[in-house]
């Protein structure tokens, strides 16, 4: 079997959704790369990488391009990889968005097999298909730790009783999507009900900090010690990749005020409650 025909075949496992297959090209000690893998990965890694990215992408196939050999065992191997995006991706619910992703594969062949591919795509052309934001910056300026956030506004801030804020510390980057995923998930149950009101994640660094408002201390309480939010706090005190965590409770000792620009005079009202109306008679509602 020459050098092309072992990509070809390399190719053709990928397309039958086969991990045994795809492995069974390689050499001992072949390794896969890509630009999302962090590094080489070979054996059980690769197939659990392949088995995350058909999970995501049940239908997914790599559409066949131009196919070169090169000296030395090398074949250099266009391709676009199509698929629907119907379960997970990166712990986040499907979009049911088709992904088109064109690519190229560097692939290192021998007598025993495939030594390595090294593949090459825009990883940003994937997630901009699948409607995600993306955002370039870097995790530190100095002192200031740089992240990400996530907000739910269901009410008003100002029907809120009890605000908790809880802060987890994970060890590594992995621990830390561990954590994500799992707060994720909580977020998801508690919308199914009633008991929260506003919802605010930032996450920075391997830090977590949610800020959630709640209609009554004993809602809260409730939802705190039950149901998905107890079971997700037993696992992170169960996770030895977890460093830390700190949970503080706040009630409401007085209602204060909000503030809303009227859009007819455009002068900034006080409103003692949810409504109310400015001077220049324009009825104003607090903002949601």
């Amino acid at each position: 079997m020459d050098s092309v025909e072992l990509a070809q075949r390399y190719f053709s496992a990928w397309n039958l959704r086969d991990a045994g297959a795809v492995l069974e090209t390689f050499a001992p000690g072949g390794t896969y790369c890509d630009p999302v893998t962090a590094g080489p990965v070979a054996g059980e890694a690769f197939r659990s990488y392949m088995e995350q990215l058909w999970s995501a992408f049940p239908d997914l196939s790599f559409e066949p391009g131009r196919m070169d050999a090169a000296s030395d065992g090398v074949v250099c191997a266009a391709w676009t990889m199509l698929g629907t995006n119907t379960g997970s991706l990166l712990g986040l619910p499907p979009t049911g968005k088709p992904a088109f992703l064109p690519g190229l594969d560097v692939v290192q062949t021998s007598p025993d097999g495939v030594k390595s591919v090294v593949g090459y795509f825009d990883s940003a052309t994937l997630q901009r298909q699948m409607g995600w934001q993306i955002i370039v910056q870097p995790k530190e300026l100095g002192p200031i730790t740089l992240g990400k956030g996530t907000t739910v506004r269901r009410s008003l801030l100002a029907d809120a009783q009890t605000l908790t804020v809880t802060e987890i510390v994970a060890r590594d980057d992995e621990n830390t999507v561990f954590v994500n995923e799992l707060s994720r998930h909580v977020l998801a149950e508690l919308m199914a009900g009633d008991a929260m009101q506003t919802f605010t994640s930032v996450v920075g660094g391997h830090r977590l900090t949610t800020i959630v408002t709640w209609a009554s201390p004993e809602e809260m309480k409730s939802a705190m010690h039950s149901g998905p939010h107890a079971q997700a706090m037993s696992k992170f005190f169960a996770t030895p990749g977890i460093e830390g965590a700190a949970i503080d409770v706040f009630t409401r000792l007085q209602h204060g005020k909000q503030y809303r620009r009227c859009h007819a005079c455009q002068k900034m009202v006080a409103l003692a409650g949810s409504t109310g109306r400015c001077g220049c008679g324009e009825a104003v509602q607090a903002v949601t």
